[in-house]
C-alpha cells in the first residue's frame, strides 16, 4: 500500500466513507424526483434551471459532507468511551489525533455546505440546520 493511502485510510475510516455512498444515492433520488415533479410545484424552478450534472455533483458533496461530519463528530466526542469499549475506532486507537479528527469534522462540514451552494441560499440554510 502506498504511503499516501496509509496516511489517508484512517480518515476515510473515521468518516465512514463506504456507508456514506448510500446517503449520496438517497440525495440523488430526491434530486431526480424533485426535478421530475418541479412542473407541478411553483417553487421547483431552481431545480429545472440548473444543469442536472451540477445538481448531482452538489448533492453528492452535500450528502457525503454531512454524513462524514456526523460520523467524525461522533468519534471525536465519544473518544473516551471508545477507548474503553471500542478500540477499533480511529481516534480511540490513536490512528487519528484529536486535532486531526477535529479537522475532519470542520472539513467535512465545509464540503457539505459548499455542496449546498448549488441549491441556492435556501439550500445552504437547510444544510447548516441539518448539520
Amino acid at each position: 500500500m502506498s504511503r499516501v493511502m496509509r496516511a489517508v485510510a484512517p480518515y476515510l475510516h473515521l468518516a465512514r466513507v463506504t456507508t456514506a455512498f448510500a446517503a449520496v444515492g438517497n440525495v440523488w433520488l430526491v434530486i431526480l424526483w424533485s426535478r421530475a415533479m418541479a412542473a407541478h410545484d411553483a417553487g421547483g424552478a431552481a431545480l429545472v434551471d440548473r444543469p442536472l450534472w451540477l445538481l448531482l455533483v452538489g448533492g453528492a458533496a452535500c450528502g457525503l459532507g454531512l454524513y462524514a461530519f456526523g460520523a467524525s463528530l461522533n468519534d471525536v466526542l465519544d473518544a473516551r468511551q471508545d477507548r474503553a469499549f471500542g478500540r477499533a475506532r480511529p481516534v480511540a486507537s490513536g490512528l487519528v489525533s484529536g486535532g486531526g479528527g477535529l479537522a475532519a469534522v470542520v472539513g467535512s462540514l465545509m464540503v457539505g455546505v459548499l455542496g449546498g451552494l448549488v441549491f441556492g441560499a435556501g439550500g445552504v440554510v437547510l444544510t447548516v440546520v441539518c448539520g
